[in-house]
């Protein structure tokens, strides 16, 4: 009865004001319907309630002055604010009850609503113009041409229009008959706005409306004259429909028209009592059926032309006046009240008791005392709006209580309290370079992703996209986001004219208040309920419960991608939720630079200048004349309760290089963010941040780590009272912008420990002391005085150089910039080479060695990386494809493991004998990677096992790799006494292969612990220094394995892998430059190392045995020798030295020094195969994530490897040469003769030869054997793989804290993975075994079959060294010759008197009584022995033999004077004559190489001389003829013939094999017609001596005589005394010559 008695009802709204300013209600086109919708706020006629529209990414800010609201007005208690999204809220004083699921209308009743809606009818009406033939016209039309037949004047436009003579318009009057035409055919009249009153939340339960017509009225004329009633136009369809199921009723032989002639053919009668049957008998039946009671007489619909009958706005129930029909459909039906729901809805409204305001922040909910007013709102307050998807938002203020009407409408009415600024993301992407900037709305975005969360005990944001109903229930927020900002002036309107009076907020919070208790009057923020903002891990599988199909909600996600900075919340600009591009586009800290005035960074920096121009947040602040960038400042407040213990990480405790999220790289389009729908079946496709486009983002490369800094990381139990947040970009064009890097500091650091004095944990805060952390600041009741941090946000554009470091550009760029990089390396060493050459003190210096040194050193290096890199690329595809997931290209493994596990992959199995607990996605990815560490580790197993067999080898028999034609061509040796067998024990090989493979794994343990180092923040710093000790210590450990290992050859492969990791660890650089600039410092300590040290090292170390004797002597005890000790240490001193000499001026040190350039070298054409497989397994690795490297910069990385293969050469070729003039050594005619070697090699596998050089030192013999081969490298390469493939399994291993060998599946891996290896290996044995003849291909590696011996001229270069170099070539010659059979008849020959008087004392009675070594009694064997001996000497001459020729027997003259020899370069003649002959013999064993396959072709199955077969002679040899004999030389004649047709320096292969198939005879010659023609040919020409005449003047010719004899050519065989004189002859006068 009084104001005083008003109370406040819950839920009831009695006025309610829009918060959107009056100015934008007409000319925003964001308002819609701005002065609609009176009817719910109440009051005045103009209280409109209009809708904001709000795009998607698109954020609100609306700031409501309340600074002079009446004091007593309280929010929550008298008024709030409220949002309501996608509908309208109901008038007022309407009363809900909200505690069902679906709130129902309690106030008022549905006749009232109903009532409201008629209201709303009578109120608003819509112009229409109808045509008399009923037809409806464009009434915009018919308002025109009724202005103009009103006036009764034709337009100036109009055709019948007049003008007077000077063209003047002049007024035509319009005949009264075609006015009378218009008003008789065009009726303009109002109609109820139907569209409009059922837009309006009248109802407040749901409700569904068919399709509803305003009714037209028509009037017939009837045949007399007379007008019929009026009636609905709409008669004259329901007359048809009667009229048809009428006449079909008629003449359905009913049994009520008996008797009656009631059908008329298809028509019914016109019979009386036809019609009265119907009326009376079937009426009903047709009204129930149809709806409707037919007319009892025919309409015509003839339009009635009256204004006032048609509006009729005088009737109180407007809605009665529309037709209501069963769909919108053509032709329409009208709708039957007996049936519904044969009806189809046309609308279906919600009520609006389902329309609630959305949940408001705490700010809103929680009521806190200012001073002198009763809450904390009566000053400026601002909130926000960010809008998911396109949203219709209604902003509103409402009274709730009825007491404060007046003050209400006096402060709320004049609508000039709020301010509305809506931002739109506009700056990240602007589209092509030529448009001008479009707001099209993209943006960053923030990705969280539960691997993140899985892979560590890390809690959810506390800012994630929640929110609460009316019940209390939380929900994922689908549609917007709000939240409201303490600090207004980030959202502050400049435009705005307001009177700012000062903010006075009274902290209640319990955690913020002062020592004494008095409240605080600045600005706070209001914290969040932690359980109302906390979710636990489950989040991800039940977070989302919207409904994607009726009945069917939404599946469990794996990420989100957020338009907001996830984990900062609270903070005072933005609340909780920091949209990204508000932030960098509208903060007051920001330089924003305008399109045109943008200058971009372009790739070629030619084009433009190196610094971009773009938009910055820096904030830079000058601090005693030092400018420092600041960022935008932010305070923020810790929402997480930081002062209790959790058994999670939060945010802020993260340790260094930890990634906390991920931003997007490049801007995402709205479209691509928004959920996507299905309209027609009401299914949700796609919801938002969750899209198939940023599912594609996440799987590539574009997005970018915001990781914590590895310097200032998070602590345990600590806070940081700064954080940094820093963004750095790239300004590809004016209008776009690319994420390059994010990184997180934090700084000022307190621990959340108490002090001790309050019961704090001392040891705990010793350790936080040790780091120089201090516990918060805590108040008198123990608990943190504050909770907030300054977060500062740097946001700038990188320049050229800095984005060339990040990998911004594109490949051209970089591979240009590695070209210099390797035109810089070979610079560098070709200036080192210069200085060399010219300060030389060698009297002849060799020449420079390019391309043909080059052409040398790479060919074997190559194809032995190759060939090992095969195999081992075929067994990791097969574990790629094995255990990589289905993502990821995995064949075997499930597209949803969790559901349908593969059995193959071995999905379904724990990975521990321990683990109990059901699989999800976590534990079966990390088994999943385990295995695939175990598979990794089996095929490192096999391969350690294969290389370690092929280091090691088991030695065969000469005979076992020979070909046949070898083992044919060979003379039976003699048999020898064959050693005892020794015992089962004595297993030397095994013992040497257990000891490689055992030094390996502790050799890969040290450089897993590099590894484990090199992930840390000292390495990055200390990059230099380390690389440097890391070389250092590669010397040293070099020097400890040959200790360990003995020999070269075995530790080899180690040296490789420390080369590999080495160039692994150089990634974890801080950036590409330093890693360029690390190459560098490498190429400069391998030029100094290879050059200077590693030769003084080893010369120190052949030193150290006579310094350890020189200090035993000096520091030892002296004591008295007797003479043989004296002469025994003399003897040893003596020995040393003489080692020393040997080592020091030998072949050794230049052979150690290939061998260092070599598993460098092989090092280097690793690392990009073994970057590769970095990059392949990089989630399973995580090698280059510890060194926070993405895998596109991995590839850079790996490109750079590559493409520095070709440059390292070029370096080794300067390094080769400048070696050559420092130490003398020759290096070009060493590699040259190792090449010889192992292409005139006797066996196919190199290492199957048992002949080592025993003058080289036994530590160096294999790897001289191996004579730096293709098969060097093979060997070497497939050890090194097997070690970093066991490095690799290791690292699996420790990331994901896997035990192998508590996998059940771990047998079953190995085997497969050992059988899977083997039959690879067996295949490709097979395949390196075929022969393809007619690409004169005979397998991998098969030996060439060559005549003759190495060039002389070349031997002759064999020189190495100074001083004692005769004498050690001497010894080399001597120490091969003992194994040579014509060596060992020599010795038998000379001392055969010795050994026929000693052979009783070597032979006893008991050894006589055995078998001899032929099979035979030994006394035999010993018979025929003593034999040969008798006739070794002269007495044994062959018939022929002349008396006055000597025997070839030497003395000990003849090698003093080879010793003697002088080795000078040939010059002049000498020199000319060595060369011709040099290359002609080089032609005819390259062109004899060539042809030899062709001749073997043509050898057929019989002698052309004697006819015999294989099966009658002991071998066919195929060969060249002439005159029909087989000639050994013919082929000289043919390349005689050959230079005579084309010319001398021709050495094209093709045409030479045609002309040699042009012009070659081939002849079959078995070895008994061989061995007739060969003695034929030493008879020929043998003359007797005997009685003869004296030489006359004339039996001598002159050289100038032109008529030659021409001779037959003799053979004589090499085995022979003729042969073995005439080649000591030729050798003789060889030596001349070159002297």
């Amino acid at each position: 009865e009084s104001l005083e008695d008003c109370k406040k009802n819950e839920g009831e709204v009695i006025r309610r004001y829009s918060l959107i300013p009056s100015r934008y209600w007409s000319n925003f086109s964001r308002v819609k319907n701005g002065t609609d919708y009176t009817e719910l706020g109440g009051g005045n006629e103009d209280n409109a309630i209009g809708t904001l529209e709000l795009k998607s990414l698109e954020v609100a800010i609306i700031t409501v002055n309340l600074t002079e609201l009446p004091n007593n007005l309280t929010y929550d208690d008298h008024y709030q604010i409220s949002i309501y999204k996608n509908c309208k809220p109901c008038p007022p004083q309407y009363q809900c009850d909200t505690k069902e699921v679906i709130p129902l209308c309690i106030s008022p009743s549905l006749s009232d609503q109903s009532e409201l809606l008629n209201n709303c009818l009578s109120r608003y009406r819509i112009d229409v113009c109808i045509h008399s033939n009923g037809t409806m016209l464009d009434y915009h039309f018919c308002n025109q041409e009724k202005e103009i037949f009103t006036s009764g004047f034709y337009p100036a436009s109009h055709p019948l229009a007049s003008s007077n003579e000077n063209g003047e318009h002049i007024e035509t009057p319009i005949p009264q008959e075609e006015i009378d035409e218009f008003y008789d055919s065009y009726l303009l009249f109002t109609e109820p706005d139907l569209h409009k009153c059922m837009a309006m939340p009248y109802f407040g339960n749901d409700t569904v409306w068919n399709y509803r017509t305003f009714r037209r009225l028509c009037q017939d004329t009837r045949g007399d004259g007379t007008l019929t009633p009026i009636y609905d136009c709409s008669e004259v369809d329901r007359w048809n429909e009667y009229t048809n199921w009428r006449d079909e009723l008629c003449c359905s032989n009913d049994p009520e028209f008996d008797g009656i002639s009631a059908c008329n053919y298809t028509k019914c009668s016109d019979d009386p009592t036809v019609d009265k049957i119907i009326r009376d008998t079937f009426m009903k039946k047709f009204t129930i059926e149809y709806g409707f009671t037919p007319p009892t007489e025919q309409p015509f619909g003839i339009f009635l032309m009256d204004v006032d009958a048609q509006e009729d706005i005088s009737n109180p129930l407007p809605l009665e006046l529309f037709n209501e029909w069963k769909s919108s459909n053509e032709p329409l039906k009208p709708h039957n009240p007996f049936d519904p729901s044969s009806s189809t809805p046309f609308l279906e409204k919600s009520g609006c008791c389902s329309c609630q305001r959305h949940t408001m922040p705490s700010y809103f909910e929680k009521q806190k005392i200012d001073s002198g007013f009763p809450d904390n709102k009566h000053q400026e307050v601002q909130f926000t709006v960010t809008a998911l998807e396109t949203q219709q938002i209604t902003v509103v203020v409402e009274l709730l209580h009825g007491f404060y009407y007046a003050d209400f409408d006096s402060y709320f009415g004049s609508y000039n309290k709020s301010e509305l600024q809506i931002h739109t993301p506009s700056r990240f992407a602007y589209g092509s370079e030529s448009r001008k900037p479009l707001k099209d709305r993209s943006m960053w975005m923030g990705i969280i992703e539960k691997q993140t969360f899985d892979s560590m005990p890390l809690e959810l944001p506390l800012n994630i996209p929640l929110t609460i109903d009316q019940y209390g229930r939380k929900h994922f927020e689908n549609l917007i986001l709000v939240d409201r900002p303490s600090n207004i002036e980030v959202g502050y309107d400049s435009n705005w004219t307001r009177i700012r009076p000062s903010l006075r907020d009274i902290e209640s919070n319990n955690s913020q208040y002062d020592d004494d208790g008095r409240g605080r009057t600045f600005p706070y923020s209001v914290q969040d309920k932690y359980e109302s903002v906390h979710e636990e891990e489950l989040w991800w599988e039940i977070g989302d419960q919207t409904e994607v199909f009726p009945g069917q909600t939404m599946e469990k996600f794996s990420y989100l991608a957020m338009p907001y900075l996830p984990f900062f919340s609270n903070c005072d600009g933005y609340d909780s939720h920091i949209s990204i591009s508000r932030l960098l586009e509208d903060h007051p800290n920001c330089t924003l630079i305008r399109y045109e005035n943008t200058v971009p960074v372009y790739q070629y920096p030619w084009f433009n200048t190196l610094s971009p121009l773009s938009d910055t947040c820096r904030n830079l602040v000058k601090d005693e004349e030092v400018e420092i960038y600041k960022g935008i400042p932010i305070s923020c407040f810790y929402e997480e309760e930081v002062d209790s213990p959790n058994d999670k990480l939060r945010w802020f405790e993260m340790e260094p290089r930890m990634t906390l999220f991920s931003l997007s790289k490049n801007a995402i389009p709205a479209e691509n963010f928004e959920a996507k729908y299905n309209r027609l079946v009401g299914q949700v496709i796609e919801r938002w941040g969750r899209s198939k486009e940023i599912e594609i983002i996440r799987s590539s490369q574009d997005m970018i780590p915001v990781s914590v800094d590895e310097v200032k990381g998070g602590i345990k139990n600590t806070i940081p009272r700064s954080v940094e947040l820093e963004l750095q970009y790239y300004q590809v064009n004016r209008g776009e912008k690319r994420l390059v890097s994010a990184y997180i500091y934090f700084d000022e650091l307190c621990t959340t420990i108490k002090p001790r004095q309050m019961g704090g944990n001392a040891e705990l805060l010793g350790l936080m002391k040790g780091r120089g952390i201090e516990p918060c600041d805590l108040d008198i009741n123990g608990k943190l005085k504050s909770r907030d941090y300054k977060l500062r946000v740097h946001f700038h554009a990188l320049g050229w150089f800095s984005l060339l470091n990040s990998f911004e550009f594109d490949s051209p760029i970089y591979l240009g910039f590695f070209t210099l990089v390797g035109v810089a390396s070979a610079i560098l060493v070709a200036i080192v080479w210069s200085i060399n050459r010219i300060f030389t003190k060698l009297r002849y210096p060799p020449t420079f060695h390019g391309w043909s040194l080059a052409k040398l050193i790479t060919r074997p290096q190559w194809l032995g990386c190759a060939i090992a890199s095969f195999p081992y690329t075929l067994c990791l595809s097969v574990i790629y494809f094995w255990f990589c997931p289905n993502d990821a290209n995995g064949a075997l493994a499930s597209s949803d493991p969790v559901v349908k596990p593969s059995i193959w992959a071995f999905e379904h199995l724990h990975g521990s004998w321990l683990d109990t607990a059901v699989l999800g996605d976590t534990q079966i990815e990390q088994y999943r990677a385990g295995r695939l560490g175990s598979a990794m580790l089996a095929v490192g197993l096999y391969m350690t096992v294969l290389g370690a067999s092929l280091i090691v080898p088991e030695q065969t028999t000469k005979n076992d790799d020979k070909s046949e034609g070898d083992r044919n061509s060979e003379d039976n040796p003699i048999d020898e006494k064959q050693e005892p067998t020794p015992s089962g024990a004595w297993q030397p090989k095994v013992w040497k292969r257990a000891h490689l493979i055992w030094c390996s794994f502790c050799f890969e343990c040290f450089l897993l612990s590099v590894w484990e180092f090199s992930y840390s923040p000292i390495f990055e710093q200390n990059i230099y220094r380390i690389i440097v000790i890391f070389k250092l210590s590669q010397m040293v450990l070099e020097l400890l394995l040959s200790g360990i290992l003995r020999e070269s050859f075995n530790y080899a492969p180690f040296i490789v892998v420390m080369e590999v990791a080495e160039m692994l660890i150089t990634i974890g650089a801080s950036d590409f430059v330093t890693f360029t600039a690390g190459h560098f410092v490498e190429i400069s300590i391998i030029t100094i190392e290879r050059m200077y040290i590693h030769p003084c090292i080893k010369v120190l170390k052949n030193l150290w045995p006579r310094w350890k004797m020189l200090a035993q002597r000096k520091f030892g005890k002296r004591k008295r020798l007797t003479r043989s000790q004296k002469q025994q240490e003399e003897m040893k001193w003596r020995r040393v030295n003489e080692d020393i000499q040997l080592r020091n001026e030998g072949v050794e040190p230049l052979l150690d020094s290939v061998a260092l350039f070599s598993v460098e070298k092989t090092g280097t054409i690793l690392s990009p195969i073994v970057c590769l497989i970095v990059m392949v397994f990089f989630e399973q690795t995580q090698i280059a994530m510890q060194y926070n490297v993405r895998k596109n910069e991995l590839g850079y990385y790996t490109l750079f490897a590559c493409y520095m293969i070709p440059w390292t050469s070029v370096v080794d070729v300067f390094i080769l040469n400048t070696q050559e003039l420092i130490h003398g050594w020759r290096l070009y005619d060493y590699m040259a003769y190792q090449r010889f070697r192992f292409t005139t090699r006797e066996y196919r596998w190199v290492l199957s030869s048992d002949t080592f050089d025993e003058s080289i030192s036994e530590g160096m013999q294999t790897m001289d054997l191996l004579c730096f081969s293709s098969q060097y490298y093979f060997i070497i390469s497939v050890f090194a793989f097997a070690m970093l493939t066991n490095m690799f399994a290791i690292t699996v291993f420790l990331r994901y804290e896997y035990n192998f060998l508590g996998d059940p599946a771990m047998p079953i891996i190995v085997l497969a993975i050992f059988l899977i290896c083997e039959v690879i290996r067996l295949i490709l044995c097979r395949i390196a075994n075929v022969t393809v003849p007619y690409f004169n291909w005979h397998g991998l590696w098969a030996p060439k079959q060559l005549e003759g011996t190495m060039d002389d001229a070349i031997a002759a270069k064999l020189a190495i060294g100074e001083g004692r170099q005769a004498d050690l070539e001497q010894e080399r010659l001597e120490l091969q010759a003992l194994n040579s059979d014509r060596f060992r008849h020599r010795f038998l020959d000379r001392n055969r008197p010795w050994v026929l008087n000693h052979l009783v004392e070597l032979i006893t009675p008991r050894s006589l009584a055995s078998v001899g070594p032929d099979g035979r009694p030994l006394t035999e064997f010993v018979r025929d022995v003593y034999s040969d001996l008798m006739a070794i000497g002269e007495g044994a001459r062959k018939s022929g033999d002349r008396s006055d020729i000597s025997s070839d027997d030497e003395g000990d003259e003849d090698f003093e004077k080879r010793r003697l020899w002088d080795r000078s370069p040939l010059t002049g003649s000498n020199l000319a004559m060595a060369k011709l002959w040099l290359s002609k013999a080089r032609k005819r064993r390259s062109f004899g190489r060539v042809v030899s396959g062709i001749i073997q072709d043509h050898k057929e199955d019989k002698c052309s001389l004697c006819a015999r077969t294989k099966e009658t002679c002991a071998s066919l040899v195929g060969g060249l003829s002439k005159g029909g004999l087989r000639d050994p030389y013919a082929i000289d004649d043919l390349i005689t013939q050959f230079e005579q047709k084309y010319s001398i320096n021709e050495n094209d292969p093709n045409m030479w094999k045609a002309f040699f198939r042009s012009k070659a005879e081939y002849v079959t010659v078995c070895n008994l017609c061989i061995d007739r023609l060969e003695q034929e040919k030493l008879t020929r020409h043998i003359r007797y001596p005997g009685a003869d005449r004296l030489t006359r003047s004339g039996d001598i010719s002159s050289d100038d005589e032109k008529d030659e004899v021409v001779f037959d050519p003799i053979i004589v065989l090499r085995s022979s005394n003729e042969g073995k004189m005439m080649g000591k002859w030729l050798s003789a006068a060889r030596k001349k010559n070159w002297r």
